[in-house]
């Protein structure tokens, strides 16, 4: 399954098109994992419990998100910073989602998308992170 925008943010995307409704997005995104197949409504993600899990704060701005693109015929924007959580004191589980989210825990989902390979977080002092530029991104389905 591609990777996708939430019903949230497209509900938001459309009542700023058409009614001019005001979205301000949020000044602060948050990365997080999820161990399960999160759906387009913004339910089923599952996040890691303790173990040193934190969502990872992003400042939202051009610096950081510098722009999307068109990559393989689907609407994307690349995180230009690296993203790296904390080192884990614990198991995680098997991590095969990511998520931006609006808050540092509970908010609305605004994207997600799968993990190219699973990764499997089974154990203390694993330092979960991706690249700049190549490893995290926002796409649209």
């Amino acid at each position: 399954m591609a990777g996708f925008k939430t019903d949230y943010l497209s509900k938001k995307f459309l009542d700023w098109v058409f009614g001019k409704q005001s979205y301000t997005p949020p000044d602060t995104v948050y990365c997080a994992l999820s161990t399960t197949t999160p759906l387009p409504d913004g339910t089923n993600f599952t996040e890691p419990a303790g173990a040193n899990y934190s969502r990872l704060a992003v400042a939202n701005n051009v610096t950081n998100f510098p722009g999307a693109a068109i990559e393989a015929a689907k609407e994307t924007v690349h995180c230009a910073i690296a993203i790296v959580f904390p080192t884990t004191n614990g198991a995680w589980g098997t991590i095969t989602w990511a998520g931006w989210f609006e808050a540092a825990s509970g908010g609305n989902m605004i994207d997600a998308g799968p993990l190219t390979i699973p990764l499997v977080v089974n154990a203390s002092n694993m330092q979960v992170s991706f690249p700049a530029d190549t490893g995290f991104t926002g796409t649209e389905s």
